[in-house]
């Protein structure tokens, strides 16, 4: 993991991992870079695996071609500074910030309905509400 970030970083490409998976690794690096990088790595630490694995005439041939970018995996000193610490639950930018009322449509009305309520439900489930509370309040 951090070989391969360090190669990319040392060759001049961009290199931050993904949210999801620590493991996962997100650049700006051509296929051929990245290529490259996997053959340099193999070399260096030859793969283990069962012997049709190992025997594979794809895995040959893609380890057989020449690397055509210099890879270095020093660690640069962009990776080995300290981690950023962020939080796991960061508070609530604003107060009352969260979920709110479901989306819905609101119609203007005369002040003078409705005892001065400038707005006036649409939905049915929000007719029947007000029809409710207006029979209450009447009766």
């Amino acid at each position: 993991q951090l070989e391969m970030r360090s190669a990319l970083v040392n060759a001049g490409y961009r290199v931050s991992s993904f949210h999801h998976d620590p493991d996962a690794v997100k650049t700006d690096a051509p296929n051929s870079v990245l290529w490259d990088v996997m053959r340099a790595y193999c070399q260096k630490n030859p793969p283990k695996g069962s012997c049709k694995k190992r025997d594979s005439k794809v895995a040959a041939a893609i380890l057989a071609r020449p690397c055509s970018t210099v890879v270095d995996f020093s660690v640069p000193a962009i990776l080995q500074g300290p981690k950023k610490k962020v939080l796991r639950f960061p508070p609530n930018p604003e107060a009352n910030w969260g979920p709110k009322r479901r989306a819905g449509r609101l119609q203007e009305v005369d002040a003078a309905q409705e005892g001065g309520d400038l707005q006036q439900p649409v939905s049915r489930k929000q007719r029947r509400r007000a029809a409710k509370e207006l029979a209450v309040k009447n009766s």
